[in-house]
Order: structure tokens, then C-alpha cells, then sequence
């Protein structure tokens, strides 16, 4: 398909469909955005729970929880570990009762998109949810959406990550204290965009440091203090080259004294030197787009790394084929996914861990060809949390896909 411009039905601006964006929207059954991709990202931005933790009560025990207020927007029924569990224990979300909608038919719920969105609005706070988003994780206190972690103080966003504190969106990243947007690094303080490096401090976007500080743009390096575009370097201070003794010696008093003092050095080294461009690293075909690294063939991506053949990526990495990607990881053939990961072949996805071939999926683990479903864990041909048998699931989503192509709506996780 040709590449064709667009009407935000959000923000009132014309927007660009670009072929490949439009090619993969066709293969998939999918309609063309109403919205461009910043109102996109800003909608499921929106929908996930937000970094303002407050105090609640476990809807079953009622023993004390911090949660998202996010949460408690949604009217969301949460529970603590212990009752979450003990709940999972005996229930499998699948409902069997249709007569419970005395307002719609099995035929208008099943037979008409409209009426299908609404029962699926319905069922998002039906169920009880763990009172975190934290899955996989071990100790990881005061934070949200952290997945495979342990021993995490108020973090967010993060990926095989442990023993930090105060980190976000961060991935495989140990012993570390405020830092955002890493990759494989440790032992770093107050850093932004860290890409495999180790006792750092203050560093905005280094990649393969060692021992630096108050550092801007630099990379392959060790032993750098206060210097900015450098490559390839070591022991230099402001950017000038100094012995290893002399660096040492002047970096022991540099150290003893407060940021504030360090900073404006650092501004006045920015302020003389000439502007760069976008920041994307050992990456090919991917310049429309800041901090990308390890890629190839991305469209418009920030924070993005180790993906291929993707566009409107955020926060994302290890993704293949996959187009408006928020906070997800490891997933191939995904439109529309927020914390996704480990998903394929899938669309409007949020909070979803290795499910397959689904549409408009809502805290689900290990689904497959399921279409309109929240809070199941390793089911297969479900429609709004119904069982189906294969035959009648390919029937009726059939005639809902067919239905969805034809509607101009934001269609909204939750």
C-alpha cells in the first residue's frame, strides 16, 4: 500500500501513514490510525498506572497496600499477594453465566463491535488484580511494572534488574542508585541513557564507560571527568588530556566538591561546542528517531534497542515487526502494545506476558487466540472471557474484525 496522509481526530493535525506502517496494518487485519503517533503514545502513556503511589486497602483483607492511583480511577478491585493467590487458586475468570447481562443478548454482545467494546469495558473491572503491575519480581518495594527483579526500592519500568533504587525503564542494570533509560550497566549514580557501563556518575547518554563522571556524549572510554563528545579516551578532565597520575590527583579534589560547582564547567564545554545530531548508535536505517542502539530499520523510535523493523517504538527493545510499542520487550508482530512482553502476533495489548494471536488483551499470561479478554492465564479460543470452541472463535472474531476495520473510534486498553 501507498503511504497516505491523515487527520489526528486528537490533536486536529495531518499525519503521515508511511507504506511499510500501512502494509503492516493490512497483513494484519487492521484498520488505519485515526490518530497520529504522538496522541497514540500520549493514549497509552494515559492508560498505565502512574508513578504517584498512594495508600489503599486490600479489597479482601483489608490490610494496607500503596498502590497507583491509577488503580483507584479505574475502580480497579485489588488485592494484596496473599489473597490474590489464594483467589487465583479457586477462579479462572471464565464466564459461564450469560444470563448475568440482563441488558444484552449473546447475539448483541457477539454480533455487533459496538456492543462487544462496551461488555469488554465492563469485564476490565470485574476481576480482581494484584495491587502491582510488578510480575516475576522478587522484594521490589514501592515501584511498578518491574519484571524479572529483585531487590528494587521505588523503581519503575524496569527489566532483569537488582539491588537498585530510584531506577526507570531500565534493563539488566545492578547496584545502581537514579538512574533512567539504561542497559546493562552498574554501579552508577544519577545517570540518564547508560549502555554497558560501570561506576559512573552523572552521565547524560555514555555507552561502554568506565569510571567517569559529569559526562556528556561520550563512549568507548574510561577515567573521563566533566568532558562531552570524547571517543575513545582516558584520563582527561574538561576535555583536556592529563597523565594517569595527574588525573588522579586533581579527580581526588574535583570529587569534594558539590554538583552545583561541577555543573556550569560542564555547560560552558556545551555551550562552545556545535550542536549533533540525533543520538543513535551502531544502529542501520534508524535515524528518524533519538537514543537508538543496536537496530535496524526503525521508523520514529525513542529509547529503542536491540528491534528490528519497527516503528513508533518507546521504551522498547528485542522487538521484531512491531508498530506502537510502549515499555515492551521480546515481542514480534504487535500493534498497539504497552507493557507487552514476550507477545506475537497481537494487537491492543497491555500488561500481557507471552500470549499469542490476540486482540485486545488486558492483564493476561500466556494466552492464545484470545479476543476482548482481561485476567486469564493460559487459556485458548476465549471472547470476552467466554470459552469458546476453535471453530466458533474464528466465526464470531471474523465478523468483529470485519466490523473494526470499518470504525473510526480510539479503541482504549481500558
Amino acid at each position: 500500500m501507498a503511504s497516505s496522509k491523515q487527520k489526528c481526530i486528537t490533536c486536529g493535525k495531518d499525519f503521515l501513514v508511511i507504506e511499510q506502517e500501512a502494509n503492516f496494518l493490512s497483513e494484519q487485519g487492521y484498520p488505519l490510525p485515526i490518530e497520529c503517533s504522538y496522541c497514540r503514545q500520549d493514549r497509552r502513556i494515559s492508560l498505565r498506572a502512574s508513578r504517584n503511589l498512594v495508600k489503599d486497602k486490600c479489597a479482601n483483607c483489608h490490610q494496607d497496600i500503596i498502590v497507583s492511583d491509577n488503580y483507584l480511577k479505574f475502580k480497579f478491585k485489588l488485592f494484596c499477594d496473599q489473597c490474590y493467590k489464594q483467589y487465583n487458586s479457586n477462579h479462572d475468570n471464565i464466564i459461564t453465566d450469560l444470563s448475568k447481562r440482563k441488558d444484552l443478548s449473546q447475539d448483541q454482545i457477539f454480533n455487533n463491535f459496538d456492543s462487544f467494546y462496551q461488555e469488554y469495558l465492563r469485564l476490565l473491572t470485574t476481576f480482581p488484580r494484584l495491587y502491582t503491575s510488578s510480575t516475576h519480581s522478587v522484594n521490589c518495594v514501592n515501584g511498578q511494572y518491574n519484571v524479572n527483579c529483585k531487590n528494587l526500592l521505588s523503581s519503575f519500568d524496569n527489566f532483569d534488574s537488582q539491588d537498585s533504587a530510584y531506577i526507570n525503564s531500565c534493563y539488566l542494570i545492578n547496584d545502581s542508585i537514579d538512574c533512567d533509560y539504561s542497559y546493562e550497566s552498574s554501579n552508577s549514580y544519577n545517570s540518564v541513557d547508560l549502555d554497558k557501563c560501570s561506576n559512573c556518575a552523572f552521565i547524560n547518554y555514555g555507552d561502554h564507560l568506565t569510571d567517569c563522571y559529569y559526562c556528556y556524549v561520550c563512549s568507548r572510554s574510561h577515567h573521563l571527568f566533566g568532558c562531552i563528545y570524547l571517543t575513545d579516551k582516558a584520563y582527561c578532565i574538561f576535555n583536556r588530556q592529563y597523565s594517569k597520575e595527574e588525573y588522579e590527583k586533581q579527580v581526588s579534589e574535583l570529587k569534594k566538591l558539590p554538583p552545583d560547582q561541577i555543573f556550569p564547567k560542564v555547560q560552558e564545554l556545551l555551550d562552545n561546542s556545535f550542536l549533533t545530531k540525533s543520538k543513535v548508535y551502531q544502529s542501520e536505517n534508524s535515524d528518524y528517531g533519538n537514543y537508538v542502539v543496536y537496530s535496524k530499520n526503525l521508523y520514529l523510535c525513542f529509547d529503542a534497542f536491540n528491534s528490528e523493523d519497527c516503528g513508533y517504538l518507546y521504551d522498547t527493545g528485542y522487538c521484531v515487526n512491531c508498530w506502537d510499542m510502549s515499555r515492551s520487550h521480546g515481542s514480534q508482530v504487535v500493534y498497539e502494545g504497552i507493557e507487552a512482553d514476550q507477545v506475537f502476533k497481537s494487537g491492543y495489548a497491555h500488561d500481557c506476558y507471552k500470549c499469542s494471536e490476540s486482540f485486545l488483551i488486558n492483564d493476561c499470561t500466556q494466552v492464545e487466540n484470545c479476543f476482548g479478554c482481561t485476567c486469564l492465564y493460559k487459556k485458548k479460543n476465549c471472547i470476552l472471557n467466554r470459552q469458546f470452541s476453535p471453530e466458533i472463535y474464528k466465526q464470531i472474531t471474523e465478523k468483529l474484525f470485519v466490523q473494526l476495520k470499518e470504525k473510526t473510534i480510539k479503541i482504549y486498553f481500558w
